[in-house]
C-alpha cells in the first residue's frame, strides 16, 4: 500500500514526504523511495535552540538531500 501511495503521489508530481520513521529499517525502505523523512528515527522533538544547533550539526545530510531532490525535478525545501 505504501509503494502505492507513493508512486500515486509522484504521478501527481507531489512530493513524498514519510511520517513515524521510527527506525532504520523504515528510514532505508522510505529513502529509496520517497523525497524525505522525518520521525524519531531522524530525531526526537526539540526545543528550537536544541533545532537550531542539530541543523547545523547535520546540513551535510539537509544538503545532500536537497541536492538529490533537484536532480529528480522536485523543489527545495523551506
Amino acid at each position: 500500500i505504501a509503494g502505492a501511495l507513493i508512486d500515486l503521489g509522484h504521478t501527481l508530481g507531489i512530493r513524498v514526504i514519510a511520517e513515524r520513521v521510527d527506525s532504520a529499517a523504515q528510514a532505508e525502505f522510505f529513502l529509496q523511495q520517497c523525497d524525505g523523512i522525518q520521525g524519531y528515527h531522524v530525531a526526537r522533538p526539540m526545543t528550537a535552540d536544541a533545532m537550531e544547533s542539530w541543523l547545523k550539526l547535520h546540513s551535510g545530510h539537509v544538503v545532500k538531500s536537497e541536492r538529490m531532490l533537484a536532480r529528480r525535478g522536485g523543489a527545495a525545501m523551506s
